[in-house]
């Protein structure tokens, strides 16, 4: 995304998130920080590599338990994390599909559903699905799952 994609993400976090939230911001050598935000509001981190680098980066570096990623553009409203975050109570919650809203688009979207991973359809918040699977946009997941996907995040 580019420069402004980033800042209105960053903007909204700041305006709607609590206190104890952290923000971890990877990008790859292309965020000035013109608002001096890294070390007091944000954690940034230059990174090289591909799209997935960037995520490992920004799972190592943050210290919650759940990670929720959002891509350059993304917004989010008050208390928008609130349900997701209480499903993490429960130990087998491993991740979570979010509400997210996209340009152009009726509905918002909530995930994926599907039985195989060659085959399957956006869900949106019209849908009643039973499974869905997240998409990384919005998505919430356990910390220690990135960590443990073998060969992704080693």
């Amino acid at each position: 995304g580019t420069e402004a994609d980033l800042e209105s993400t960053l903007l909204s976090l700041l305006e709607h998130r609590e206190n104890h939230f952290e923000i971890v911001v990877v990008h790859a050598d292309n965020y000035a920080d013109p608002y001096a935000l890294d070390g007091d509001e944000i954690t940034l981190i230059d990174s090289e590599g591909s799209f997935v680098d960037l995520i490992h980066d920004g799972v190592q570096a943050s210290l919650s338990p759940v990670v929720q990623i959002l891509l350059p553009g993304t917004t989010v409203q008050s208390d928008w994390n609130a349900a997701a975050l209480d499903a993490f109570d429960d130990y087998r919650i491993g991740a979570i599909a979010a509400s997210v809203a996209v340009a152009n688009l009726k509905s918002n979207i909530i995930g994926l559903q599907g039985d195989q991973l060659t085959r399957h359809r956006l869900v949106t918040d019209r849908d009643h699905p039973t499974e869905i699977y997240p998409m990384l946009n919005g998505g919430y997941f356990r910390r220690k799952l990135l960590i443990s996907l073998d060969g992704l995040f080693a």
